[in-house]
Parts: structure tokens; C-alpha cells; sequence
């Protein structure tokens, strides 16, 4: 699933909320990452993107802006599979339902 990077209210200030299924590992035990959906070459791929994260809020996860890759409007894939790596080519499908998500297969 892809789902796009929003900013919500947190305690009376805008926060930039991601699931908690889109954070991975980094490459270092304190480093994190979510792969964001780009268009290159004509088609999607993944691309690693670092994120520097805060507070937890439903099953949601502050980033922060400062240290982090990923902006406010990024397609970031959702996903417990460890498939994906830095360049995997995608094929985003729209979702017909009433949840404005997108579903993301892995060629």
C-alpha cells in the first residue's frame, strides 16, 4: 500500500504522521528509513529515504522535518515485506474503494 506523507495536529501543533508499518531499518541500528515511490525512467521505483523520527500517536510516527528526507506530499509504501530495496521497480494501482490509498506491487 502507498500512502502519501500528510501533516496532522498532534498537541496543538502540525506533525508529519507516517504509519508505523512504513518505517525500516537503516543501514546502522539507530538509523531509520521508509521507501518513497518516485517516478524515473518512465515507470516507479522505491528509493530509500532517511527519516529522523519523534513521538508515537495511534500507531503513527512523528518525522521530523530536520534530518529527514521525506516531505509533506511523498508516496511512501506501507508494507511489513522486507522485498523492497533501494530501486525496485513498482506498479501503483489505484485503490476503487472509498480509502484514497493506493496499492503498490513489486515486479
Amino acid at each position: 500500500m502507498v500512502v502519501s506523507v500528510r501533516v496532522g495536529a498532534q498537541n496543538d501543533r502540525n506533525v508529519i504522521l507516517l504509519p508505523m508499518a512504513a518505517i525500516h531499518q537503516g543501514r546502522s541500528p539507530d538509523e531509520f528509513m521508509v521507501y518513497e515511490v518516485v517516478g524515473e525512467n518512465g515507470g516507479d521505483v522505491v528509493r530509500a529515504r532517511k527519516v529522523a523520527l519523534d513521538g508515537i500517536y495511534n500507531n503513527q510516527v512523528e518525522v521530523l522535518s530536520v534530518g529527514s528526507e521525506v516531505q509533506a506530499g511523498s508516496k511512501v509504501v506501507v508494507t511489513t515485506a522486507e522485498r523492497l530495496t533501494d530501486g525496485t521497480p513498482v506498479r501503483v494501482i489505484e485503490d476503487n474503494s472509498a480509502s484514497p490509498d493506493e496499492l503498490t506491487e513489486a515486479k
